[in-house]
């Protein structure tokens, strides 16, 4: 029963068969060794025929010495600033060497001085052509300064126009005609007053308005859509303070000047557009010059006239705002006061006239009283048949002499 599975000789049948593959699987890895083998010899003996490529060394330079730094201080040798004729660099090409020498071992050979380790401001770092030091082209040659475009000087700022002159109305009279300016003072207090004059004085005269009034703005752009010229009035002691009161407003002797100034400065607050101020009360501010002379030079500063209105004989606004430069006039007659009747206020405008005559320009002062506009009215409507002119202000300025 052992032997019923196996065949002739006694050997299994199967086996023969699996050697013959083994052998074939032995062939096939031989040849394969046998391919690669020569390929690899291929390719080393195809890399071994190849030429060597040429091997080029690095340039070797030699570190050239670097110049020490200028001392901030005189060194025996010389000057500050000075540099040793050894230590400037040349400005010549340098010549080739024949061959490359092997630096030396260990640091570089550079030397530095003793000014390098001083805590000085390192040298400002070098610059283009147009020079070392300083702005541009300043050691340029002539050639590269040529070169240079020179700024076009600038233009003289325009003169700048005086508020007077700034904010004057036009005169419509002839040059030749003699002018009669007319001021109307105090208005702003009394709203149908202020209203009457601005819509029916004639527009020649000139209108000025109390720094105590409201809407003081408003009332001079009113006064100026409707042709007149503006002014503000400006309190000043009087000689019967204070049984008359100018008001917290008004400028006083026994204040310092900068205590007026701040005073002129909130009255010049009130508004814009006008064209100076008109003293109201003053009589005992215009006859002292002390007190008078900041005030004046401040107005000039601004470009204001000051209108003074004769309150007392000894005033000294006129004298001493000429004297300052500052467009200073004066008051000839004053047209009414505390008793308003129609044939005085005729009388006095009938004085104007004569003066206008007389000296080519005259000035009336007026209050805000009804039968003064009425007059005004009628007064002003039969000027051009008697040869004379209503002019504002500012269109006198320059032409009233000195009172008498």
């Amino acid at each position: 029963m052992k032997d019923k599975g196996r065949g002739r000789g006694g050997r299994q049948p199967g086996r023969p068969r699996r050697r013959g593959l083994l052998a074939l699987a032995l062939a096939w890895l031989l040849l394969l060794l046998a391919v690669g083998g020569a390929l690899i010899y291929a390719f080393l003996s195809y890399q071994a025929g190849l030429p060597e490529p040429a091997v080029t060394p690095p340039p070797r330079f030699e570190e050239a010495p670097v110049p020490a730094p200028q001392p901030p201080e005189q060194s025996p040798a010389g000057p500050a600033g000075a540099v040793p004729s050894e230590a400037m660099p040349s400005t010549a090409a340098p010549e080739p060497a024949e061959a490359p020498t092997e630096p030396p071992a260990g640091p570089a050979p550079t030397q530095r001085s003793e000014a390098e380790h001083t805590p000085t401001a390192p040298p400002p770092p070098a610059k283009p052509d147009h020079g070392t030091e300083g702005s541009a082209g300043q050691h340029a040659g002539p050639e590269q300064q040529a070169a240079i475009p020179k700024p076009e000087p600038a233009p003289p700022p325009a003169p700048v126009e005086p508020a007077w002159q700034r904010f004057a109305m036009p005169y419509a009279g002839a040059p030749s005609v003699p002018r009669i300016a007319v001021v109307v003072t105090g208005l702003g207090l009394h709203d149908s007053l202020t209203r009457e004059a601005i819509e029916d004085l004639p527009a020649g005269i000139t209108l000025s308005f109390s720094p105590y009034a409201r809407g003081v703005e408003t009332w001079l752009a009113q006064a100026r859509a409707n042709g007149h010229e503006v002014m503000l009035d400006l309190p000043m002691e009087p000689t019967s303070y204070p049984n008359s009161d100018p008001g917290h407003f008004a400028l006083f002797v026994s204040k310092t000047p900068e205590q007026n100034l701040d005073q002129l400065s909130q009255v010049l607050a009130r508004g814009s557009a006008y064209v100076g101020v008109a003293a109201v009360m003053g009589s005992r501010f215009t006859a002292d010059a002390d007190a008078l002379r900041p005030v004046l030079s401040a107005l000039g500063a601004r470009g204001l006239i000051f209108l003074d209105n004769s309150a007392s004989d000894n005033s000294v606004a006129v004298k001493l705002g000429r004297q300052l430069g500052v467009p200073t006039l004066y008051n000839d007659r004053t047209l009414d006061g505390e008793f308003v009747q129609a044939n005085a206020i005729d009388s006095r405008l009938a004085q104007v006239e004569r003066l206008a005559r007389t000296k080519g320009v005259a000035i009336a002062m007026a209050n805000v009283y009804p039968t003064t506009f009425r007059q005004l009215e009628t007064w002003a409507a039969g000027l051009k048949e008697k040869g004379l002119a209503l002019a504002p202000i500012s269109s006198l300025i320059g032409r009233q002499p000195p009172p008498e």
